[in-house]
């Protein structure tokens, strides 16, 4: 095995991809073995309303709904089909309960971890105030909102 540092090593990457610079270099402890993973997703039952899905869905919530609070609804970028449709009848749902909503994107590095970048993933998925009638407020500012019982500060983005 080569004992050359990785910097050394990285004009092979031009040549042979990225894995070539690793190729040969000491690997400290033992490999775990690996076992080939397939995960099977069950059927999911085809919802021809999706709009009165949702607002069912939220029915549970109605009685901790008080005065008129400001609730944020989150807007992912992966595994919600009809998502646009979904956040749409969350937010009406919201407004006739009383509530005050606005959709915050709910995602990581999707559209370059920027504000305005997940701003652009949403509007894409049909998710922007015209569409879901609710502002859709992105920012990666965070404020402190409490903290744990060991001291850990928990912050909202």
């Amino acid at each position: 095995m080569s004992a050359e540092p990785l910097s050394e090593r990285a004009h092979l990457m031009d040549r042979s991809g990225p894995f070539e610079a690793v190729r040969g270099l000491p690997i400290p402890g033992d490999i775990p073995v690996v076992v080939p993973v397939q995960r099977a997703t069950p059927r999911q039952p085809i919802v021809e309303d999706v709009a009165a899905a949702t607002a069912f869905a939220l029915e549970p919530l109605l009685s901790r709904i008080g005065g008129r609070p400001r609730v944020a609804v989150t807007a992912g970028s992966r595994g919600i089909h009809d998502i646009g449709t979904v956040v749409r009848a969350a937010v009406a749902w919201l407004r006739a309960a009383g509530a005050d909503p606005f959709v915050v994107p709910a995602m990581g590095s999707h559209g370059g971890a920027t504000a305005e970048g997940q701003l652009a993933v949403l509007a894409d998925l049909g998710v922007h105030e015209a569409a879901v009638g609710a502002p859709v407020i992105a920012t990666m500012d965070t404020v402190e909102v409490g903290r744990l019982g060991n001291g850990t500060p928990v912050h909202w983005a």
